[in-house]
């Protein structure tokens, strides 16, 4: 995305008493961009570590994903670049550690790199802007998850803001989930009917 919003903005939802259907939100700035020293494209995701609603309680905080002063790579970039662990590596004039290489996806993860949040914002002359909040550990309660999230960011930061959902492992978990339920409600209420006809 293109479109960017004020890093600010994670935090009017971490604080907001609306917001009740996620735990954790973790900001981030995406971009499609060169690897200079490489010349290689990738892209980059400048993460931080994520902010807890200040209202629901957090027994397990979450770390921060890349520290300052590294950088986590996608298996494509790394195989192409023959990076390994440990590597000192120059991205944008910044020497940065690689702290982690992650095996092959299949997705677009393989072509990213993942640094911290602040020194992608530098890079790409972007101060305290982002353009995407991660929400984390959902807890909605219906299977319309997107539209319950949706409906409490929007009272919050205005309609403009897009809602996507990213895990489609979880979208499945949940339909399958939700699939069982109404197949046994539809089993329950048959015995009932039998048990019924039977007395």
């Amino acid at each position: 995305a293109e479109k960017t919003m004020p890093y600010d903005y994670v935090h009017r939802l971490a604080e907001s008493p609306i917001v009740k259907s996620v735990r954790h939100l973790r900001p981030a700035l995406i971009r499609k961009t060169t690897w200079p020293e490489l010349r290689q494209q990738v892209v980059l995701m400048g993460v931080s570590g994520v902010v807890p609603l200040s209202h629901i309680s957090n027994p397990k905080p979450l770390a921060d994903p890349v520290p300052a002063g590294a950088i986590n790579v996608g298996a494509a970039v790394a195989e192409q670049a023959a990076l390994s662990d440990g590597a000192e590596v120059m991205f944008h004039g910044h020497k940065l550690r690689v702290q982690k290489i992650y095996p092959p996806r299949g997705n677009k993860d393989d072509i990213t790199v993942w640094i911290d949040l602040p020194l992608a914002q530098q890079i790409l002359d972007l101060p305290d802007r982002i353009n995407l909040i991660q929400a984390l550990e959902c807890n909605c309660a219906s299977i319309d998850r997107l539209a319950e999230i949706q409906q409490e960011i929007s009272q919050v930061l205005g309609a403009d803001v897009q809602v996507i959902e990213l895990a489609t492992q979880a979208i499945a978990r949940a339909q399958a989930r939700e699939s069982v339920r109404i197949e046994g409600q539809k089993t329950l209420q048959r015995l009932q009917q039998r048990a019924g006809v039977q007395i």
